[in-house]
């Protein structure tokens, strides 16, 4: 008896899903800097983070994955902090010309076909298993699943240095909830502390903040934040893999 009772106990344990209560942070910075990219018009072939070189303040320094609570709601933030921002809401230092993208996810991990330092070489592919977007536009804003076959990828002009093949914005497949908000704020001291937020209720979609993919840019693709996590076995996995155990365990028994 006490042996059944301790097995239920167990199996409801691992049904239980608990909201992410820890932020899950992207630092690209330095040496944790995502690069990716093919880049265009710039010879020898260039590596780096940021292509502008802060030169125009086109830098993003990080990405915050967290979970907020708004007028009783809870909310899952994502937010991207940094230099460029600050040009973007003012339309200034040719950001006017590159305006912030969408927020890709993958709720199968960060998978990256990249294989250089940086993932210098590491474009936005399909079999990365990207499956979400969420749109930046106020006036569109939502989480969508991807069509990958309707993403607008970076471009820029044929004298322009930018990185193609990474996402920048589009790719709306069905509309899984419009119950997103799109924040932004401007330091007008500290320009890095400018940021876009997108806050998505959690009520729309269960998500482990720290096991997902995440990926942005803008539509130069001057600097990439890009990287995640890796999934843990879901629940409903780890429960048939106990009854699986449980019945070896008394096949083991009765013979």
């Amino acid at each position: 008896m006490k042996k059944t009772l301790l097995l239920s106990i167990m199996i409801m344990s691992l049904m239980v899903i608990p909201l992410s209560a820890s932020a899950f942070v992207i630092n690209d910075t330095g040496d944790s800097a995502y690069w990716g990219g093919r880049v265009v018009n710039k010879t020898p072939t260039y590596y780096g983070d940021e292509i502008s070189g802060g030169l125009n303040e086109f830098s993003v320094d990080s990405l915050t994955a967290g979970i907020i609570t708004q007028n009783e709601i809870d909310y899952y933030s994502f937010t991207l902090k940094g230099d460029y921002f600050y040009n973007a809401y003012y339309d200034v230092g040719l950001a006017q010309d590159y305006p912030p993208g969408d927020l890709y996810l993958s709720t199968s991990g960060w998978r990256t076909n990249g294989t250089l330092a940086h993932y210098a070489d590491d474009t936005f592919r399909a079999d990365e298993g990207w499956n979400y977007v969420l749109s930046s536009d106020r006036s569109n804003a939502g989480l969508y699943e991807l069509d990958f076959e309707t993403i607008t990828m970076t471009s820029a002009p044929s004298n322009y240095i930018y990185r193609a093949d990474q996402a920048w914005t589009g790719g709306y497949g069905d509309l899984v909830s419009n119950d997103v908000i799109i924040n932004f704020y401007v330091d007008d001291t500290n320009h890095s502390d400018s940021y876009l937020q997108f806050l998505l209720s959690a009520d729309v979609i269960l998500l482990n903040l720290d096991q997902i993919g995440y990926h942005w840019t803008m539509a130069c693709g001057n600097d990439v934040v890009e990287g995640g996590g890796t999934p843990v076995p879901e629940p409903m996995t780890m429960l048939l893999l106990g009854f699986g155990l449980l019945g070896l365990g008394l096949a083991r028994r009765k013979s």
